[in-house]
């Protein structure tokens, strides 16, 4: 519904949130064809999951790739969350530490490929006359 949400404010909720949150709007303001790979980021990196939902209907993401790269963004913290919640009576097992781990992994991997692909989308800006 949040995303629904943000598509009806429309460009009162992007400057909002652009102002607020700029990694937010630096990541949402690739090309088109990145749309999937920004939702995937986004979620990955742990961003507010109302202000990611709110920014990516407010820019006029397609619901199919905010959708998909939402799951499939999710996915990996959700698995290592659900683990580490089962673990938690026993913070000596190394199946916690393992889970905690993989969630920063995900996290440090997202983040990293999110600002290689803010690069290099800036290189190209640059390289335009």
């Amino acid at each position: 519904p949040t995303y629904f949400i943000g598509k009806t404010l429309g460009k009162p909720a992007i400057s909002y949130i652009g102002e607020k949150y700029p990694k937010i709007r630096a990541l949402a303001e690739l090309p088109e064809k990145s749309e999937l790979t920004v939702a995937l980021l986004l979620r990955a990196v742990g961003t507010p999951a109302t202000v990611a939902s709110l920014y990516m209907g407010a820019t006029g993401f397609r619901y199919s790739s905010y959708l998909i790269g939402s799951v499939c963004g999710m996915l990996p913290l959700v698995v290592a969350f659900t683990v580490m919640g089962t673990g938690v009576r026993d913070l000596s097992s190394p199946v916690f530490w393992i889970a905690l781990a993989c969630c920063g992994v995900v996290s440090v991997t997202a983040l990293l490929l999110s600002a290689n692909i803010m690069k290099k989308e800036k290189n190209k800006r640059e390289d335009k006359p």
